[in-house]
């Protein structure tokens, strides 16, 4: 880790982890203040609001867990959470006393520090959990994460992010990550019984529209074309603000929020695939493709409902 007084992949990995994990809490704040990047970024306030901010940020806006990500139900304990703890189980690594879920990034990171930590390193362990489970949706996550406008946690995740890549490219080892099958487009509009509800799942599925928006950013989205956005879950938040958009004139500013969004996701995607690594270049690739897709079905969503008003 560049900048810091650091000195081991698995020191790097274990601060990360406990930062996703409790915030600034405890110890935890002591060691962030020997790294000057993060010092920098560092607004400090009473342990309850330190914990507030922390549970407003992983809590109630950007759910740190893979499955969230990349399972299309948005469910935990699937697939994805099933595939981490058979690669623990395989490397001698316990997940299951952790208080987290084994797809939740603290996790994650816990995982790389424990692989790191061996004497002589598993490097090829390292290389597949890295090419496997952290490049198949960390560029998203740190995105969202960058999105809630919070200086400190958006440093957090590029500095994961950096360290991560550059640990990667010092390992020689195979891509672990083969080429995906290509995905059928989901031509959601075609279907003359999709409603707003249905656009809404989509657009809250990061699995299927490429990107996460939590509720402090569709919340900013709708207030930024003065409308309402409603409460309850996202989906919910994000239909109501679809509504209120045809309704007020407001869907052009709403769509063009929205692309910003996926511009951004293309950017952290496109910026992964230059760092020359295969399996990043394949995660990408497949990202990539999502987010192309969610922008032609914004377009087709905005003529749809322009001409459903014009009838």
């Amino acid at each position: 880790m560049t900048d810091s007084v650091l000195t081991s992949n698995s020191e790097a990995y274990a601060l990360i982890s406990d930062i996703f994990l409790t915030g600034l809490l405890g110890p935890v704040q002591a060691r962030v203040r020997t790294i000057p990047r993060l010092r920098e970024v560092l607004v400090l306030d009473t342990d309850d609001e330190l914990a507030a901010e922390h549970e407003t940020m992983f809590g109630f806006n950007v759910y740190p867990f893979a499955s969230l990500f990349l399972e299309s139900d948005g469910m935990l304990g699937g697939e994805t959470t099933q595939q981490i703890r058979a690669f623990a189980s395989r490397s001698g690594i316990d997940v299951e006393s952790d208080k987290n879920a084994p797809d939740h990034i603290a996790t994650e990171l816990r995982i790389l520090e424990r692989l790191a930590k061996n004497d002589p390193p598993k490097e090829g362990s390292i290389a597949e959990f890295i090419d496997q489970h952290l490049f198949s949706w960390l560029p998203a996550f740190v995105v969202a994460v960058r999105e809630e406008s919070n200086d400190f946690y958006s440093e957090v995740a590029d500095l994961m992010l950096e360290h991560i890549v550059d640990h990667r490219r010092s390992i020689p080892a195979q891509s672990y990550v083969r080429e995906p099958e290509p995905e059928p487009e989901e031509h959601l509009l075609s279907d003359p019984n999709t409603g707003i509800h249905d656009i809404a799942d989509f657009l809250t599925s990061p699995a299927r529209c490429g990107f996460f928006l939590s509720r402090s950013t569709i919340a900013g989205i709708a207030q930024g074309s003065k409308l309402p956005h409603g409460f309850g879950g996202r989906s919910q938040m994000m239909m109501t603000s679809i509504r209120s958009a045809s309704a007020y004139g407001g869907l052009d500013l709403v769509i063009c929020a929205i692309h910003d969004i996926i511009d951004r996701n293309r950017s952290a995607w496109e910026t992964l695939s230059e760092s020359g690594l295969k399996s990043a270049h394949i995660w990408s690739e497949n990202w990539l493709t999502r987010l192309n897709h969610s922008s032609s079905t914004l377009e087709q969503m905005a003529s749809a409902i322009r001409r459903e008003e014009s009838d």
